[in-house]
């Protein structure tokens, strides 16, 4: 039986959509035009409990009132979230990385329970040795997941950007962008740089020139990046193109290695996946599809 979905384009763009949208069109249309339902990875869920974990580190530095709970806390109450998200048991979510013997199970919830802690406690180090604070805003509000919306000429885009850290590099005064990855280190800054757009146009006062990634395996950070060749003119033609190519519904699927975990492999066309009759294919009309349904 044809798939009862409907099809939504997402409102607004981020850096996330659109490399998604650019790594595998396919993939993009199951999940955020269909709303395919996503196989939970253990990689996403410990990378978000070590984000969540070190936001509230953060914040109780800054003097905020919250409860710190447990790397522990944090994990689990993530993992039920996405059991009932997805419907799926947690012994059925996928692991990424390379089977040790240590771990023959890959990067399992157990490696993320012990790793996932001692990446916090890296973070816990670096922010007490390493040469930066926390900008505070010209309003008082902590650099800490802050939210900004890039709005497009257009007048009809927007590109919403929550930026994990914002720090002040306390050799040199200036304000450092700071994101952190807890998976393998990136090799192109243009996060960084789309991130100083969205700042400079919330911040028109304010220079945000340089960036850098935080490794949450190493507990090291990236070379400084300089971001002045990341302009409003960069980020424009990026986001308006990524939007008509979105909104044109080219979805073009990209085979790889990749596929091998994919969360949404099961229903993709491209590697026959057992559930890839259950969503429409892009060269089938809706009229064709719903009689499809009908049978």
């Amino acid at each position: 039986m044809a798939h009862a979905y409907v099809a939504e384009l997402p409102r607004h763009l981020s850096f996330s959509q659109v490399s998604n949208l650019l790594q595998c069109g396919e993939k993009f249309r199951l999940t955020r035009v269909w709303g395919v339902k996503e196989l939970p990875g253990w990689a996403l869920i410990g990378g978000s409990a070590v984000h969540e974990w070190t936001e509230i580190y953060d914040k109780i530095s800054m003097g905020v009132a919250l409860p710190q709970p447990t790397f522990e806390q944090v994990f689990e109450k993530l993992t039920v979230e996405a059991e009932k998200k997805s419907g799926i048991n947690r012994r059925d979510f996928k692991c990424s990385g390379r089977a040790t013997k240590a771990f023959p199970d890959k990067e399992s919830a157990a490696w993320w329970l012990q790793e996932g802690l001692s990446m916090c406690r890296s973070w816990v180090t670096f922010r007490q040795n390493a040469p930066f604070d926390i900008w505070i805003d010209p309003k008082g509000v902590p650099g800490i997941e802050l939210a900004c919306k890039l709005s497009l000429d257009d007048h009809h885009t927007e590109v919403v950007m929550y930026i994990d850290r914002v720090m002040v590099d306390n050799r040199s005064g200036e304000l450092v962008i700071l994101d952190l990855k807890s998976g393998q280190p990136v090799k192109v800054d243009a996060q960084l740089g789309d991130y100083r757009i969205g700042l400079e146009q919330k911040y028109p006062e304010t220079q945000f020139r340089y960036g850098c990634f935080w490794y949450a395996r190493t507990g090291v950070t990236s070379p400084i990046f300089p971001l002045n060749e990341y302009t409003y003119g960069r980020a424009e033609h990026k986001y308006t193109q990524a939007k008509r190519i979105r909104d044109a519904g080219i979805f073009l699927p990209n085979p790889g290695q990749q596929c091998g975990w994919c969360s949404v492999a099961d229903h993709c066309y491209a590697v026959n996946g057992v559930l890839s009759g259950t969503v429409r294919p892009p060269w089938v009309s809706i009229p064709d599809w719903g009689r499809a349904g009908d049978e």
